[in-house]
């Protein structure tokens, strides 16, 4: 299955060795970066200095498997922000690493990458020590792991074989 990894006002060798890393991990999926050209400042909110997710990832839908990666700062009422945000329905999510700045930016970025898409292939969050697990911060994003819980994991894969 294809995915693709849109990159739009972010940096591309950042979003490319985060890639390089979840092809090591998940060899079942087939990862594509493509340059988007969004206008993304209409999902721009100037009271909050933020980027509204949903508008984001709702401009850049077309019927792939997407996620869009951004350094941009994203929220999504009633949130004060987000790290990301799927819209299964849509198959596309959105992913900042505005927030996830740091020596272990890459790692957060994967993760993040990762959740989204889980999201994007029926995953709810979990409470296990699960890449699904609901982060409200860098510190809970740094907590979990990069790979999908046992359970995760088997619905992922049902997943895909009932898609495919």
């Amino acid at each position: 299955m294809i995915v693709k990894i849109s990159v739009v006002r972010a940096d591309e060798s950042i979003v490319e060795k985060a890639v390089e890393e979840l092809e090591n991990i998940y060899t079942f999926l087939d990862f594509e970066i493509i340059e988007e050209k969004l206008p993304i400042e209409r999902a721009y909110d100037s009271f909050r200095d933020q980027y509204v997710a949903s508008k984001i990832v709702r401009m850049s839908a077309d019927g792939s498997f997407k996620v869009v990666v951004t350094s941009v700062d994203l929220y999504e009422n009633p949130l004060n922000f987000v790290f990301g945000l799927a819209i299964p329905v849509l198959r596309t999510a959105v992913v900042s690493y505005f927030r996830l700045v740091g020596e272990n930016l890459i790692v957060r970025l994967e993760k993040e990458i990762t959740h989204e898409l889980g999201h994007l292939f029926g995953l709810d969050h979990c409470n296990n020590h699960c890449v699904m697990r609901f982060s409200n911060s860098v510190y809970e994003v740094d907590l979990k792991p990069v790979k999908f819980c046992e359970k995760c994991y088997s619905s992922l894969l049902r997943f895909l074989e009932n898609f495919s």
